[in-house]
């Protein structure tokens, strides 16, 4: 399906095993939450989904860095507390919490 072709990304190279991403949130906006890869490898980040929507991203997270929301997807919006957010990543789909 479409679905499995777009998490597929690697066409069958395992995913990394040590893929630690965390969401910081030092506010209620995408400019105050933070992707934070705290693995030891990069962290492809394909897609970011919040409240129904779905963020192209395509950006890779070094090791120990942190990025906005917004500088990754380029979009604001408002972030509830206890919000969820999916990230496509290294072609895994994590469930965040805030």
């Amino acid at each position: 399906s479409a679905k499995e072709a777009s998490l597929n990304v690697y066409n069958g190279t395992k995913v990394l095993a040590n893929l630690h991403l965390e969401l910081v949130s030092a506010g209620n906006s995408f400019s105050n939450n933070y992707l934070y890869n705290y693995g030891s490898s990069p962290a492809y980040v394909q897609t970011i989904i919040y409240n129904g929507t779905a963020y192209s991203v395509n950006k890779s997270l070094q090791p120990g860095s942190l990025a906005s929301l917004s500088s990754l997807t380029g979009a604001s919006a408002s972030v509830n507390s206890n919000s969820v957010i999916y990230v496509i990543a290294n072609g895994t789909l994590l469930k965040l919490f805030n």
